[in-house]
């Protein structure tokens, strides 16, 4: 311990009585800084928890027991903020023509929506013989942005046990 040399405490007090309002200043500005960083951070978890986001599943429905089933599409809100402006627009793949469009106001969180499929004009119909991919957007503004989601629904794997 030789080698170091040794700071008297009083050293340390005229050092910092000396230099008070450079180290506060220096001080202050640091703390502003981690303080904005923080904010933004927290501003940045905020939006992307509020964020709403979508399941989607194909359900059929049956006058009767026989088949055919009318398909429609089943929409639910399993993010933690509402979706506004919500455009649905689906296609059967290979199927040339088949694009439709449907716009839905709002879906809160939490909550459902069914759309019922058309293909020229007439419900959409699952017949046990079709192996059809249903190709869908989502495309819905929330309060933290815009946002585009694509599902590619398979209509066999969802009625396969009505078989």
């Amino acid at each position: 311990m030789d080698f170091l040399p040794m700071i008297d405490f009083y050293q340390i007090t005229i050092f910092f009585d000396q230099h008070s309002p450079s180290i506060i200043a220096f001080s202050t500005i640091a703390l502003a800084v981690i303080t904005a960083f923080y904010a933004i951070q927290t501003r940045l978890l905020t939006k992307n928890q509020l964020r709403p986001a979508f399941s989607c599943s194909l359900i059929g429905e049956a006058q009767n027991m026989r088949l055919p089933y009318m398909i429609g599409l089943h929409l639910k809100n399993v993010g933690l903020g509402a979706a506004f402006n919500v455009r649905v627009e689906y296609s059967i793949k290979g199927i040339k023509n088949s694009k439709q469009r449907e716009k839905i106001h709002d879906i809160e969180r939490d909550m459902e929506h069914n759309v019922a499929l058309i293909q020229n004009g007439q419900p959409l119909r699952h017949d046990r013989l079709a192996d059809r991919v249903i190709e869908v957007t989502l495309k819905y503004e929330g309060i933290s942005g815009k946002y585009d989601t694509k599902f590619q629904l398979n209509e066999n794997e969802f009625f396969s046990d009505r078989l």
